[in-house]
């Protein structure tokens, strides 16, 4: 099944971004089955980007764990995607 994101521009190098997957055809028609927003920050490194990092929930941390701690991106970061050269 299909899933999409959509990027929308925060602040500086900051996203809003939510992920839609839908879950089944039902009838022919795609239903949708999770909405999940998340934050997508690109990492920088002298203007140029050093990667992507997701961050919003992603791994499930129980309560009081604070996400999105550290001096980069990618150590903000749940998910982290390095840039491929």
């Amino acid at each position: 099944m299909p899933t999409n994101a959509t990027l929308r521009h925060y602040s500086g190098n900051l996203f809003n971004t939510t992920f839609v997957k839908y879950q089944d055809l039902i009838n022919g028609e795609l239903v949708l089955g999770q909405v999940v927003p998340l934050t997508v920050e690109f990492g920088m490194n002298g203007g140029k980007v050093t990667g992507l990092g997701l961050r919003g929930g992603i791994w499930g941390a129980g309560d009081g764990v604070v996400s999105g701690i550290g001096a980069t991106a990618e150590e903000r970061s749940e998910v982290w995607f390095s840039r491929v050269k």
